[in-house]
């Protein structure tokens, strides 16, 4: 059954009242950014893949964002989004 204000991957959910909020998320979550923070905060296992364990992930954050931002993470290619994610999470640490 598939539920469509629910967001499964790798064995975990997230559950959200709307889909645009998941698709978000979704995106962040498939960013060459969270990629990056994996490879560096877990392990790899077979087949050259990295261990997303609670342990690794949980201190993965997401920034805040507007509703424009949201849109256009929607609305542009992977590397606008990557490039978009960085100046996201590199911003806070320039202040």
């Amino acid at each position: 059954m598939e539920d469509e204000d629910a967001l499964f991957c790798n064995g975990y959910a997230i559950v959200g009242d709307e889909s645009a909020s998941l698709d978000v998320l979704q995106t962040i979550l498939n960013s060459k950014l969270m990629e990056f923070y994996v490879s560096n905060t877990s392990y790899p296992i077979e087949g050259g893949y990295y261990c997303y364990q609670k342990k690794f992930i949980q201190n993965f954050s997401i920034p805040e964002l507007t509703e424009s931002d949201c849109n256009y993470l929607l609305s542009v290619n992977s590397e606008e989004i990557n490039e978009f994610l960085i100046q996201k999470y590199i911003s806070p640490l320039s202040m």
